[in-house]
């Protein structure tokens, strides 16, 4: 799927500094699924989630965000999360299949008050997945 401009922006933004306004800014762009960003209505079995991770860092990293689902039609449905899933319980599978090298955070994102009636009362998290060539730029950056 080729991006247009502004929805290359909009992940590109998200991806760099992740706060609640670029996530809804990513929702509203409407990127769809890419080689770099993947919808999941709900935590996917953990050990799917490894190699989810694990792809996506082979590929250069990306984002699985948990709470949106990508319908039929290619629309984003903001499905949100009953409740956050424990960031503990995350690690502790995925430590098992995925090597030490490879980074990721979950983030939190909740939506009680919003402008954007899709995601009001709505909560999502958010994996970020960042490669080794991105770490090894980075480590080079600050020094």
């Amino acid at each position: 799927m080729k991006l247009a401009k502004p929805q290359h922006e909009a992940f590109a933004q998200f991806f760099e500094k992740p706060t609640r306004e670029k996530l809804r800014e990513l929702v509203k762009q409407n990127t769809g699924e890419t080689d770099y960003l993947d919808f999941k209505a709900e935590w996917p079995d953990l050990v799917k989630v490894s190699k989810h991770i694990l792809a996506l860092a082979n590929s250069g990293g990306g984002v699985i965000a948990i709470g949106l689902n990508q319908t039929d039609e290619g629309d984003i449905e903001a499905t949100g999360l009953a409740e956050f899933k424990d960031k503990v319980d995350v690690a502790k599978t995925t430590k098992k299949y995925i090597p030490a090298n490879v980074h990721y955070e979950v983030l939190d994102f909740s939506y009680t008050d919003s402008e954007y009636p899709s995601l009001k009362g709505k909560m999502f998290q958010v994996a970020r997945i960042v490669s080794g060539l991105d770490l090894i730029h980075k480590a080079l950056n600050t020094k």
